[in-house]
Order: structure tokens, then C-alpha cells, then sequence
């Protein structure tokens, strides 16, 4: 089943997300954007990173997926489940995660768009 990514949605639920893990269902893949990619990649959840080219190529953000068949919960240690839908999950971290502005711009400077 593919989802259409609601990019608007997206920025909306990333820009200033400083404890959340939002996931969306893509074909048979969770995916997570820019900072909610970025908490799963610091927790050591297995994920492929990609870059999306979104807008029509003026701006590019970060993706992690991974199959749905690798789900597992808790998703990562102290991330607590807060919201169910058939094509979305939020899960709350305890704590803020920083450093994702570093490790964006690196990413960005590493792997092909």
C-alpha cells in the first residue's frame, strides 16, 4: 500500500520536534523524517537513511525507514507509544535529543541526493 508523503505535514510536525518520533507508512516501510530520522539514528534503531529531494528540488531532507516487519516495541528504550493510526505512529521520547543540526549538515555532505 503506498501513502502519498504529505511533505507540509511533515515540516509541520519536524520543525520544532525536540522529543517525538513521528512515523509514516510507506509501501511496506516505516518511515521517519528529518528530526524524528535523526532520534531513531541516535537510539541505534536500524534504519536506511536516504535523502528526499522535495519542492521540486529546492530543498532536501533526511529519511530513515525501515520494513514493517522489523517493528518492534518499545520502538527505541523509553519511547512510549502515544499515538495509532493506519498509516502513522507518534511515540515520545523522555528526553530531548540534540545535535541533529550537526548531524544533518554532515549528512548532507556524505550521501548522494
Amino acid at each position: 500500500m503506498t501513502q502519498v508523503i504529505d511533505i507540509d505535514l511533515i515540516y509541520f510536525n519536524e520543525v520544532d520536534n525536540d522529543k517525538y518520533v513521528y512515523l509514516y507508512l510507506e509501501d511496506d516501510c516505516w518511515c521517519a523524517y528529518e528530526r524524528s530520522a535523526y532520534y531513531l539514528v541516535a537510539k541505534d534503531f536500524p534504519v536506511i537513511l536516504a535523502k528526499e529531494v522535495v519542492y521540486d528540488g529546492c530543498e532536501i531532507i533526511m529519511k530513515a525507514s525501515f520494513n514493517v516487519d522489523h517493528m518492534r516495541l518499545p520502538l527505541i528504550p523509553s519511547a512510549v507509544l502515544i499515538t495509532v493510526a493506519d498509516d502513522r505512529l507518534l511515540f515520545q521520547l523522555d528526553k530531548a535529543i540534540d545535535g541533529f543540526v550537526k548531524w544533518k549538515k554532515a549528512q548532507l555532505g556524505s550521501k548522494p541526493a
